[in-house]
């Protein structure tokens, strides 16, 4: 989940304005190819979600979370830390 973990978390920044907290507590998905499933997180999606993709004939699996992030931003020569709930992390720097 490496890669859909990190993609999502660049598109919340950059493509949705997210701070960098946001996006790393932001719900993930995961589809990898075989199996043909998409993997998504219990929370935070809509039934409506949901139930667009499966009328799409996509079958979905639940899991409790997807992937672990702990990243750094740097806006407007500030460093911003974000450490991901779903694990036992923190940010620290200097």
């Amino acid at each position: 989940t490496i890669i859909t973990t990190t993609a999502q978390i660049i598109m919340n920044v950059v493509d949705y304005g997210m701070s960098i907290e946001d996006a790393v507590e932001a719900p993930r998905f995961h589809h990898q190819w075989l199996p043909d499933v998409i993997q998504m997180e219990e929370r935070g999606f809509t039934a409506e979600t949901v139930q667009a993709l499966e009328a799409r004939g996509h079958s979905i699996k639940y899991r409790s979370s997807i992937g672990e992030a702990n990243c750094i931003q740097v806006k407007d020569d500030l460093i911003y830390g974000s450490a991901d709930s779903r694990r036992n992390s923190s940010a620290v720097g200097y």
